[in-house]
């Protein structure tokens, strides 16, 4: 282990979530209504959201512990995310209204195609860095 934790650790993750972005991306591609319905019924559940904000939060803050990364290569990327996980479950238990507001706009129109991009820049850079492609 270095100065900036394990790599191994930095390579797990990176394969973690550099799948779960380009799943989820695909999801929202192929399956877009079915995404929307989904992210409509959990705009309409505040119990939902929050449950949902406590398993980012969860997730964020478990990321941020083993994985406080600031170096100019690929694993910041993954700290990054654990910050706007804990930012996001923050959000969906604190400020439901804000929320769901930002949720729905996030799916529909420019936005969506914003954060659609996002998600496929970051899974493909963590995806390859993650599996030595």
């Amino acid at each position: 282990m270095d100065m900036y934790g394990s790599y191994s650790l930095s390579i797990f993750l990176g394969k973690f979530f550099g799948v779960y972005l380009l799943a989820l991306f695909l999801l929202l591609i192929f399956r877009k209504d079915e995404t929307n319905a989904v992210i409509k019924k959990i705009t309409d559940d505040s119990g939902l959201l929050a449950v949902t904000g406590m398993i980012n939060l969860l997730i964020g803050i478990a990321v941020v512990v083993v994985h406080t990364i600031f170096v100019s290569d690929w694993r910041v990327l993954i700290t990054l995310l654990g910050y706007f996980m804990i930012l996001r479950g923050v959000m969906r238990i604190a400020f439901q209204k804000n929320a769901k507001d930002l949720l729905k706009k996030m799916v529909k129109g420019t936005n969506g195609v914003v954060t659609m991009a996002i998600m496929l820049i970051v899974g493909l850079v963590l995806v390859y860095y993650g599996f030595g492609l």
